[in-house]
């Protein structure tokens, strides 16, 4: 398969979750919780793809986070590019191909996003104090099972790509 096409087609998945992730799920439609499809993909091409393709694919789905969001101008391409060179560092030192370990990748890469989100936000007073630890916990348990779903969607669709 030419690597054109593949990274064409990542480009394509990360402007459709972005345009999902600012319109459907957003916490205006979905009240109070948030699902983060991007972060999802970067999961997915921490695990699946080569490292320079996959640099280049985070920080674009950190940028455009990042000028969709009005929040701080680098915080998501930071989280994203420091979470995609944790997860690389860690599938060399772990087996990555099972369920459960995708599904703890996922988890553990929510909480991630959340406490580098917090640790900001804390520092730049826009933390919103309504928000609580239950909260937290219930969109990171629905981000985890949006996730998962989201990364079988795309390891199907990148299988038919490559076949």
């Amino acid at each position: 398969m030419n690597k054109i096409y593949l990274y064409l087609f990542f480009i394509f998945v990360l402007f459709v979750f972005v345009i999902f992730q600012t319109t459907l799920f957003s916490p205006s439609h979905l009240g109070r919780f948030y699902i983060d499809l991007t972060l999802m993909l970067v999961v997915y091409l921490s695990l699946n793809s080569e490292i320079r393709g996959g640099v280049f694919l985070v920080f674009l789905s950190g940028y455009m986070l990042d000028l969709f969001s009005g929040t701080n101008m680098g915080l998501y391409v930071f989280s994203r590019l420091s979470l995609y060179l944790i997860i690389r560092f860690l599938i060399t030192k772990i087996y990555s191909d099972r369920v459960g370990v995708h599904i703890l990748i996922i988890f553990l890469s929510i909480i991630y996003e959340w406490a580098v989100l917090a640790l900001v936000f804390s520092f730049s007073s826009q933390l919103n104090t309504a928000i609580s630890v239950n909260f937290i916990i219930i969109n990171i348990l629905i981000n985890t099972f949006a996730g998962y779903i989201c990364f079988n969607i795309l390891k199907d669709l990148h299988g038919k790509l490559h076949s």
